[in-house]
């Protein structure tokens, strides 16, 4: 599908404003099955914009506007293209424990700081597991 997206945001402030900071993350993100064909930001006043990754890979648009201002305006457009999503692979319990796994997604594997018993999670675990982990998914 083809998406044309919009996202405009005004602020009106009731006195001047100067040292206005800003962080975005508005960029719609390319993956396996979309992707950004066309990206544009609009501030106004104009500024200077940065732009970096975050750790999840999102682009961040840093901007600061200096000049006193009673107005700001941020109008970003993008064009979008997404594709249907592959099945995704039905492989046994022991792949979870793989180094290819680990790689790939292992941050998901680490435990909470503080996870606290919870009986009803742990009820319902074992009540839905069963032979793949997409089958477990899919009974959930």
């Amino acid at each position: 599908m083809h998406f044309s997206i919009r996202f405009l945001t005004e602020y009106v402030y009731d006195a001047s404003v100067t040292d206005n900071l800003n962080a975005l993350r508005v960029r719609p993100a390319t993956t396996s099955t979309q992707r950004c064909d066309e990206f544009t930001v609009r501030i106004d006043p104009e500024a200077r914009v940065g732009r970096h990754s975050d750790y999840f890979g999102t682009e961040v648009l840093e901007f600061g506007i200096v000049r006193p201002h009673t107005r700001m305006s941020i109008d970003v457009r993008a064009r979008v293209v997404t594709a249907e999503p592959v099945e995704p692979p039905d492989v046994a319990w022991p792949a979870v424990g793989t180094e290819a796994y680990a790689e790939a997604a292992g941050e998901y594997l680490l435990p909470a700081l503080q996870e606290p018993d919870d009986p009803a999670l742990d009820e319902l675990c074992a009540a839905t597991r069963r032979e793949t982990p997409l089958a477990t998914l899919r009974a959930l």
